[in-house]
């Protein structure tokens, strides 16, 4: 569940990718966490 940057995930989803689905340009993720629910 994304509970901030969810226009990030967006900007993420709409980039170009290959016949196998992997993105033509490299996709990096600088910062993330993970919180117990």
């Amino acid at each position: 569940r994304v509970y901030s940057g969810m226009a990030i995930v967006k900007r993420i989803g709409l980039v170009e990718t290959d016949k196998n689905d992997r993105p033509l340009d490299d996709v990096k993720i600088i910062k993330g966490s993970v919180k117990n629910a």
